[in-house]
């Protein structure tokens, strides 16, 4: 869901609310042997050199640098869709089907499962309906139009991969498999807190006939 144009009036309002919220999770302290991506300021990739991230750094590199940036509007027609196959949906092979919904959310159909990445079915990537980021394309499918969801998968926090208004929508009867730090915030957005567990990075959870 790329940033609209800067020409916009409301342009810096959301995206100011969308980078603050990139903040790091900081991992739990005093444990023994901590893996390398830990650190006492947050997680960090060990695979690349630490840089200094900050807002002022981003509005420098993108109007004043020399990076280009892509022109998703204009090129929002190369992007051929298709139209769900509902009956698909509900009445799934017992092998592999992934039905791309939009994004970062995927439906993925494995013998009898049902699980659901990063949903976002919003209109925009915002704390807030009215600003931020809008997506160009509707999702594939709607909450309402889902199979029973067994499981879901949150990759990280950032607006665009963590909605409150779809997490709402799903509710607690699928188990939420999500990162570190994250429980809290879906117990405070009413999810069973049963339903939520938490797992570091390349964690692993079994769960009946998948991993």
């Amino acid at each position: 869901m790329p940033l609209q144009t800067a020409a916009k009036t409301i342009f810096f309002l959301p995206l100011f609310f969308i980078l603050i919220s990139c903040s790091h999770a900081k991992p739990q302290k005093n444990q023994s042997a901590l893996p390398a991506h830990h650190s006492d300021a947050g997680f960090r990739n060990p695979h690349l050199k630490d840089e200094n991230r900050s807002l002022f750094r981003y509005f420098k590199m993108r109007y004043f640098g020399d990076n280009k940036f892509s022109d998703y509007k204009n090129n929002t027609h190369k992007v051929s869709t298709v139209r769900t196959d509902k009956n698909k949906i509900h009445a799934p092979p017992d092998s592999l089907q992934i039905t791309w919904i939009g994004h970062a959310t995927m439906l993925i159909q494995y013998k009898g499962i049902n699980i659901l990445t990063d949903p976002h079915f919003s209109d925009r990537a915002s704390p807030v309906s009215f600003a931020g980021p809008k997506r160009y394309f509707p999702p594939a499918l709607q909450v309402k139009d889902l199979p029973k969801i067994d499981y879901i998968v949150i990759s990280h926090n950032h607006y665009d991969h963590l909605d409150a208004h779809s997490v709402h929508q799903l509710g607690s009867e699928p188990i939420w498999l999500v990162p570190l730090k994250l429980k809290k915030w879906f117990i405070d957005k009413g999810i069973d807190a049963a339903k939520v567990t938490e797992l570091d990075w390349w964690g692993q959870k079994a769960f009946d006939k998948i991993t």
